[in-house]
């Protein structure tokens, strides 16, 4: 198979009460820099004291509670990638869906003819990357590599008859073997107390199997009307009921895009639309907000009621070819300042990835039916142009929330994809 030019760089559907209901959680366990490869877990500044509402069960439905929900979306990670390996506090069983431990084979290699996947051909195992610091050309996430790594081959002509055989392509895809590498909780100390102390979403998947504008279009829109690569969208390129965001001004929300690049750095302006078209609200760049505000805002109690908080898409957000050590101090980051604010006993944070990188997770995408009547516009995928469509999700992502409502070391098995985020807004405001 051919290897087309690298892609253009970028540097549905259930609430999330059960993740955000329950006990206030624990302190994380010990201290190291969230920019090291230290042995031991980074802990939160300000740790969750006792319950707010002592006398409601646990589990009870706290949102109500809830002034502020902030949303942060990382970039390029799957969930057996960074929360794979991690165990279940005070366990050595494995906390959430995560990789299967011991010498089992993961994958197929690349054989001598990788347009197809032979019977007996060599596997591949995962394996403990051995630096943060990732690759620049691989692994890859484009349209085509996904379905690949979903279907096992580009040549395939059906679903896998069984979830054993699924995502078995991912080395015989663009992404190569590095696609079996996994980061390790030393190597990601901050993620890795934060999913151990709040809750853990372990079936969260990126809503399209796609690249970063798409799925950050579904997680404002719940559609990217048929997009399925970097490339920016047509001026004109607007969901018929607009952006999340857009609702949020129509019925008088306060809501900001903390970002780290100027205007054309902030994710909400990938529906360049809001601003450029004819659907735009002429005020909605007074809602975009350098990342130093959000700081200053978490600090003087002053945050809207919804936040979308950018990483820097060059140096913190996750992807490739960044050190991932730079990402799980920018969390750690976004994590206290809430913490650590007067707002934090009335704020809600979601955090998760908007897709998988293209590297390896053991759970299939799921189907959740087509979000409209969005033709893909990429090109079609090199073995069966009539199988991809958007009914399926792309695959897992590592996701959660963090909140003084939040159960400790909760994991949640429930389906969720990025468009649980605009049903979240929903119930809650």
């Amino acid at each position: 198979m051919s290897q087309p030019s690298r892609p253009q760089k970028v540097s549905r559907r259930q609430v999330l009460q059960s993740g955000a209901a329950g006990a206030a959680a624990a302190a994380v366990l010990s201290q190291a820099s969230p920019a090291s490869a230290s042995k031991t877990f980074v802990p939160l500044s300000k740790p969750a004291g006792p319950r707010p509402n002592p006398k409601a069960p646990i589990g009870a439905d706290q949102i109500p509670k809830i002034k502020h929900v902030v949303i942060v979306m990382m970039e390029n990670q799957s969930y057996d990638g960074v929360l794979g390996m991690l165990n279940r506090p005070g366990t050595s069983t494995p906390h959430g869906a995560g990789l299967t431990r011991g010498a089992t084979p993961t994958a197929r290699a690349k054989n001598t003819n990788p347009s197809s996947l032979q019977k007996g051909a060599p596997l591949a195992q995962s394996f403990a990357m051995p630096t943060t610091a990732q690759m620049d050309s691989y692994p890859w996430q484009t349209w085509d590599a996904t379905w690949t790594q979903f279907l096992g081959s580009p040549t395939a002509q059906s679903f896998p008859k069984s979830p054993a055989a699924a995502n078995q392509g991912f080395v015989v895809s663009q992404s190569g073997p590095v696609s079996m590498g996994y980061f390790t909780p030393t190597q990601l100390p901050f993620i890795s107390s934060m999913a151990q102390t709040f809750p853990v979403a372990d079936h969260w998947f990126c809503s399209a199997p796609a690249q970063t504008y798409p799925n950050r279009m579904f997680m404002m829109a719940g559609t990217s009307l048929g997009l399925t690569t970097t490339t920016l969208p047509s001026i004109n390129l607007m969901p018929e009921n607009g952006t999340v965001f857009q609702a949020l001004m129509r019925y008088g929300i306060s809501w900001k895009n903390y970002h780290s690049g100027g205007i054309t750095g902030a994710s909400s302006m990938i529906w360049i639309g809001q601003i450029l078209g004819p659907r735009s609200t002429p005020w909605l760049a007074n809602n975009l907000s350098p990342i130093g505000n959000f700081f200053t805002d978490c600090a003087r109690g002053t945050l809207p009621a919804v936040s979308l908080v950018d990483p820097n898409f060059d140096f913190s957000s996750g992807e490739n070819s960044q050190d991932l050590q730079h990402a799980d101090a920018f969390l750690h980051d976004v994590i206290n300042a809430v913490m650590s604010g007067p707002g934090w006993m009335d704020t809600l944070v979601v955090w998760t990835f908007d897709e998988h990188g293209g590297y390896y997770d053991h759970v299939p995408p799921v189907f959740l039916g087509r979000p409209d009547q969005s033709v893909p516009s990429s090109q079609l995928w090199a073995g069966n142009p009539k199988l991809p469509s958007f009914d399926y999700s792309g695959m897992r992502v590592p996701s959660g929330v963090v909140s003084p409502y939040a159960k400790p070391g909760y994991v949640s098995s429930q389906v969720y994809d990025h468009t649980s985020i605009l049903k979240l807004i929903e119930v809650w405001s």
